[in-house]
């Protein structure tokens, strides 16, 4: 093995070939990588005037749900502390039309958000939400709505005309 004196005048030996072993991630690394990347795109999709890391950072402080065919995801009159982003599937919004009988008043997509009316307003949850399917969901809680809103002036004008174009949308029910 070749090799060069060191300070001592021992001979000191040098390595001939380095080898470099990178580890690939894991299966579950590369599942969270993916579902992180997911989210990013949808809160992009819901919130456009988000640059990517600031979409990026509320993915990451949202949490992935899980909802099954029929579950209720939100219930009128709840008290809304949360903001929902759809990643996968659909959900109808259902509204009371008369008693013990609900209608549908809307349906809910990838990248669509729901649960504004509430947050902005600090107040109780105006319809429900029922999945129509199985679907993937970001849920952002108050603390991430706040950084969200205040990230991007544009991104908080856009929350409130949505909340607006709801309420809205509900009053023609009533009628």
């Amino acid at each position: 093995m070749p090799g060069v004196a060191g300070r001592d005048g021992n001979i000191v030996p040098i390595a001939t070939r380095v080898e470099v072993v990178a580890r690939a991630p894991g299966p579950r690394a590369l599942l969270r990588r993916a579902a992180t990347w997911r989210s990013t795109r949808v809160v992009r999709r819901a919130f456009p005037h988000l640059s990517r890391a600031q979409a990026r950072r509320i993915a990451s402080a949202g949490q992935r749900v899980t909802v099954q065919t029929g579950a209720l995801v939100t219930r009128r009159g709840e008290i809304a502390d949360r903001l929902w982003v759809v990643v996968k599937g659909d959900l109808d919004v259902v509204y009371p039309a008369r008693p013990g009988a609900d209608r549908i008043i809307g349906h809910l997509g990838r990248g669509e958000a729901f649960g504004e009316i509430g947050v902005l307003r600090g107040s109780t949850r105006t319809a429900s939400v029922v999945a129509r399917g199985p679907c993937e969901l970001l849920m952002l809680n108050r603390g991430a709505v706040t950084a969200l809103t205040s990230m991007s002036l544009a991104t908080r004008v856009d929350l409130i005309h949505l909340a607006r174009r709801r309420l809205d949308e509900q009053a023609t029910v009533k009628s």
